[in-house]
């Protein structure tokens, strides 16, 4: 029953899932399907090969606890699962040959700084409690053909199953981003507003991805000649220097000053 029940929920997930994402190649994650089947196939293995010599009755005992608990853990992933606490990712990624950047608010090549993890706890009325782990990735900008004229951009995710998995290893990023809401309740509580965020689903290469990554550079070359001037760590030395004319100029007038009342 709860086999057929999983299809049924899954399958209208998926058909909803898909009706306003851009067509390309298929990106999908099953974790949350194998971890479901998991514990059915514990529960049954359980409920099939009983333990060797225990007694009757404290082997039922034992058995009962251990169905109940596993019973609970099965009812509150169905509960997340229908009421959007955790979702699987089924959409169409975007695809280079098609892609136009149209649909962005910002597309940049950058280095990757930092990535920190943020947490978001739900507790639920029988104490039980589930977090929400999502990630803040620090960008510094090599090239921007759109958005702002931040040398600096922080990209945040909510750790979904949808979530594009950024490593610091070296290699510069394109990436795509849209200011938008985050879609997990808790974690909208929590951060409100807009954010600057990216998925699986947009257009994100690695440059060890060296043919696809050259060649969306060279087609947004060709899209905006005129890239964003952007503005950040470029332009501290201009700051350091006007710091170190001022600092010059009070000596000098300082110095001057104390001349004057010497000669007086």
């Amino acid at each position: 029953m709860l086999d057929k029940t999983l299809n049924i929920i899954i399958g209208n997930y998926a058909r909803t899932a898909n009706k306003v994402l851009p067509k390309a190649g298929r990106r999908t994650s099953m974790t949350l399907l194998c971890l479901i089947e998991h514990f059915f196939l514990e529960i049954n293995i359980s409920a099939e090969t009983p333990r060797l010599r225990q007694y009757p009755n404290r082997w039922r005992s034992l058995r009962t606890k251990e169905v109940k608990a596993k019973k609970s853990i099965i009812t509150l992933i169905l509960v997340l699962f229908i009421t959007g606490k955790i979702q699987a990712c089924f959409c169409d990624s975007a695809n280079i040959e098609t892609e136009d950047f149209k649909g962005y608010d910002e597309v940049f090549e950058g280095k990757i700084l930092e990535i920190k993890r943020f947490e978001v706890t739900e507790k639920f009325e029988n104490g039980d409690e589930f977090t929400f782990v999502g990630t803040e990735t620090t960008f510094e900008v090599i090239k921007k053909w759109k958005g702002s004229e931040r040398k600096i951009v922080k990209i945040l995710q909510d750790g979904s199953t949808c979530s594009y998995q950024f490593t610091i290893d070296g290699y510069n990023y394109l990436i795509t981003a849209n200011n938008r809401p985050f879609t997990n309740t808790e974690i909208k509580k929590e951060m409100p507003g807009f954010h600057l965020m990216t998925d699986v689903c947009l257009l994100n290469i690695s440059q060890f991805e060296k043919e696809t990554y050259d060649k969306a550079i060279d087609k947004l070359n060709k899209l905006f000649p005129n890239p964003v001037e952007v503005k950040g760590k470029q332009n501290n030395w201009l700051k350091w220097l006007i710091a170190l004319v001022v600092v010059a100029i009070s000596i000098l007038a300082l110095v001057t000053i104390k001349k004057k009342m010497r000669a007086n």
